[in-house]
């Protein structure tokens, strides 16, 4: 599995600086720790499931390492380490992935008013162009002044950055005017 997963990552792994990042962060934390030694062969829907359940993480996340896993199986399909066969992974579930653990606490305008009166500037231009065009952090960061047609009021979307590198956007759905 860690030769497999140091091919992937020079192959396969997307190359979104800050999706490569969570996911070399999911694989040095807790896929390498307990998989690297293994055989892709191993890595079977029942000792995974098993596995993912034992490790203190919220559900989201072992949805995120399970997804991983399921990726390094198809990769050593497509690229022949093991014959074409159904994902054990497919098969592993994870409780709750869908449940949030914590509820997104959303402001009234009363309350964002009194935030944005503690922001000094940049910081409440940035939050008020944030929650009028409901923009991510990268993706206000990333504007520029070419994505403003002052003429027919439109704002496009076309970027993010994160630690300094302009990106794509998260999301296709985030490509926007």
């Amino acid at each position: 599995v860690g030769l497999l997963i140091t091919q992937y990552q020079a192959e396969k792994m997307p190359k979104r600086k800050d999706t490569r990042r969570g996911y070399e962060s999911w694989i040095r934390i807790h896929i390498l720790p307990k998989w690297a030694d293994n055989p892709i062969t191993d890595l079977q829907a029942r000792p995974v499931e098993m596995w993912l359940e034992s490790l203190k993480l919220a559900p989201k996340s072992r949805t995120h390492v399970r997804g991983i896993l399921s990726a390094l199986w198809n990769y050593a399909m497509w690229k022949q380490v093991i014959p074409m066969q159904v994902n054990p992974i497919s098969l592993v579930t994870v409780k709750g992935a869908s449940k949030r653990i914590r509820h997104p606490r959303s402001l009234t305008v009363e309350q964002f008013g009194l935030l944005l009166s503690h922001l000094k500037e940049p910081f409440g231009t940035m939050a008020l162009v944030c929650i009028c065009f409901g923009l991510r952090v990268s993706e206000c960061l990333a504007l520029k002044w070419s994505d403003i047609d002052w003429l027919a009021g439109m704002l496009r979307v076309e970027r993010g950055i994160v630690e300094q590198t302009v990106d794509d956007v998260k999301t296709e759905e985030s490509r926007k005017s």
